[in-house]
C-alpha cells in the first residue's frame, strides 16, 4: 500500500478548511510521513513527531536537518511526553490506533483530540477491525464533544449507518492507481484500500466544505477527478460514493453516503443537464458528487419538482 499516496490524498481535503494549519502533531511518524505532511501543508512552521522505533527517529532528525532546518521539528518517543496545554492545528494518526487493545486505542484517541485544536486525521488500512475502529472512534469524538463535526468522509454528523454492521462499508481504494489504463489492468484484489476519518472542532459549514478529491486539479490526481458543479434546475445534495458507479447508457447509479444519515441510492441521466451528468459519469469510488435530491424527499418538503421532470 502506497502510505504516502493516500496521505496526500486525504490532506488534499484540507485546502478548502478554514484555516491553514501551522502547527502540527503525528503519532507513528517516520521520515517519509513528515516529508510527506510538510510539502502538502507548506503552512506548518512546528512539527512534533511520535515515534517509539528508534530507527525511524534517528532517520526523522536526519531529514529534518537535512531538508527541514528551517522548520521547528520536535522528536519524541511517547506521546504522554506533552506540555500542558499543548494544542496542534492538524493532528495525524497514522496507521496508528487500530492494531493497538481497544482501551489503549481510544485511551490514546482521547488524548489526540485533547491535543487537537483544529483537525484530527485518522487513518488505517481497510481490515474489518480497521474499518470498524474508524467508525467507532468517529462516534466516539462526536460523543465526546457536542461542538465536533466530521471534516471528512462523512456528509453528516449522525450515527454511521454500518457502525454495528459486522462488514464496514466505508472503505476506499489507494488513489494511486486510479488512470484508465492502469485500472483497467487491476483486479479488485489488487486495489489497495484504507479507512480514514477526518473530525474537526466547532460546528459544521456547509458540505461544499467536505473533503471532496475531484476539487483539486493538479498532475497527480487521476484523470476521471472533475470538479463538481451543481445543476441550475435540479435540487441536489452531497453524496459520498461507497461503491464504485455503475455506468449505463444514458444513466449513471451512484451509491452513496448522504446528509440524511443512511446509504442512499441515486440515478444521474441525462435529463440532469449536460454537466451534472458528465460529472457523475466521470466520479470514481470514494467521490463526492452533487446528486438529485430523490423525489419522494421533495414531495415531503412540498417542494413542486413538476417542472423539472419535464426537462
Amino acid at each position: 500500500m502506497s502510505c504516502q499516496a493516500i496521505l496526500r490524498h486525504v490532506l488534499s481535503g484540507l485546502a478548502s478548511s478554514r484555516k491553514a494549519p501551522a502547527s502540527a502533531l503525528i503519532l507513528n511518524a517516520e521520515s517519509e510521513t513528515m516529508a510527506t505532511l510538510i510539502n502538502e501543508m507548506p503552512s506548518i512552521q512546528s512539527l512534533v513527531a511520535v515515534s517509539p522505533d528508534s530507527n525511524a527517529a534517528d532517520a526523522i532528525q536526519s531529514d529534518a536537518d537535512k531538508f527541514f532546518s528551517s522548520k521547528s521539528i520536535l522528536l519524541r518517543r511517547l506521546l504522554q511526553y506533552r506540555e500542558h496545554n499543548e494544542k496542534h492545528d492538524l493532528v495525524l494518526s497514522n496507521m496508528a490506533l487500530a492494531s493497538q487493545p481497544n482501551r489503549i486505542a481510544l485511551q490514546t484517541l482521547a488524548e489526540l483530540w485533547e491535543l487537537t485544536a483544529q483537525n484530527l486525521v485518522l487513518i488505517e488500512n481497510s481490515s474489518v477491525e480497521s474499518a470498524s475502529f474508524i467508525q467507532r472512534a468517529r462516534q466516539t469524538i462526536l460523543d465526546l464533544d457536542a461542538d465536533a463535526h466530521v471534516f471528512a468522509p462523512c456528509t453528516h454528523d449522525k450515527e454511521c449507518p454500518a457502525l454495528y454492521k459486522k462488514r464496514p462499508i466505508c472503505i476506499f481504494p489507494n488513489p494511486t492507481p486510479y488512470n484508465k489504463k492502469a485500472y483497467a489492468s487491476l483486479s479488485a484484489n489488487m486495489l489497495h484500500k484504507y479507512s480514514y476519518v477526518v473530525l474537526q472542532r466547532g460546528k459544521r459549514q456547509n458540505t461544499a466544505h467536505l473533503n471532496n478529491p475531484a476539487n483539486k486539479t493538479d498532475s497527480s490526481e487521476p484523470e476521471s477527478r472533475t470538479e463538481i458543479e451543481s445543476p441550475t434546475h435540479f435540487d441536489t445534495e452531497p453524496s459520498r460514493l461507497i461503491l464504485t458507479p455503475l455506468k449505463r447508457t444514458g444513466h449513471v447509479i451512484l451509491d452513496g453516503c448522504m446528509p440524511s444519515g443512511f446509504i442512499e441510492r441515486r440515478i444521474v441521466s441525462k435529463r440532469h443537464g449536460k454537466e451534472m451528468y458528465r460529472t457523475a459519469r466521470k466520479s470514481v469510488w470514494g467521490d463526492l458528487v452533487e446528486v438529485p435530491v430523490a423525489e419522494e424527499k421533495k414531495r415531503e418538503e412540498g417542494t413542486d419538482d413538476g417542472e423539472s421532470d419535464d426537462n
